[in-house]
């Protein structure tokens, strides 16, 4: 990254830094209360997400469930990287309006997924609220829009590459730690995607 772009990221990082660090806490605190409240108290039966093809791929590995945790770290980049509110407000509202979607399907078609994981994951979060994967969901928005504040910083190849490669490597966590199943994986990763389009580029001043 060069100079310009190295003193333009920092100028980002300071712009409006105490209410990101409060909108970003508030959101995922939020956003938990209500996956939680899902999850605990359905009020349609259960729906087992059943693996496939691919799952079977996939064995259980748990070195990766810290790179499962990552996400919550990774999320936190783009809002940190906004320059000014009105950028941060609508993306918060982008984040919201995914969120909310998730939930919608939670409530009215609650699901699960039978897994071997560790214990303490499973007392976390115990398989539930699988479909769709709202990891998936959120891995794939942050890391489009992240990689359009990248290159909108003129960041190298190497930073947009470790992007990708962070956003895979939650995607394949996912996977290999039994949270979830394939079609939960793709089905979320759609739902980031399509969110992300909401995001305009022309915001980051990068064209689409």
């Amino acid at each position: 990254m060069s100079g310009a772009g190295s003193r333009a990221l920092f100028a980002r990082v300071r712009a409006e830094m105490p209410l990101k660090a409060f909108g970003t806490t508030a959101f995922i605190t939020l956003f938990f209360v209500a996956y939680f409240a899902a999850l605990n108290h359905p009020q349609f039966p259960v729906r087992i997400m059943r693996p496939g093809v691919v799952d079977a791929l996939v064995p259980y590995q748990t070195w990766t469930i810290g790179i499962y945790f990552t996400l919550w770290v990774y999320v936190s980049l783009p809002p940190a990287l906004m320059r000014n509110r009105p950028e941060l407000y609508h993306y918060g509202w982008v984040s919201a309006a995914l969120g909310l979607s998730g939930l919608a399907v939670f409530t009215f078609w609650p699901t699960k997924v039978l897994h071997e994981g560790a214990d303490f994951l499973k007392r976390v979060d115990p398989g539930g609220n699988a479909f769709p994967s709202m990891h998936a969901a959120y891995a794939v928005l942050t890391a489009v829009v992240l990689d359009r504040i990248l290159r909108s910083l003129g960041a190298s190849l190497g930073w947009r590459i470790f992007n990708a490669a962070w956003c895979g490597a939650i995607l394949y966590s996912t996977l290999s730690t039994k949270q979830h199943v394939f079609s939960d994986i793709a089905v979320g990763s759609a739902m980031g995607l399509i969110a992300a389009q909401f995001f305009s580029s022309s915001r980051l001043n990068v064209p689409d």
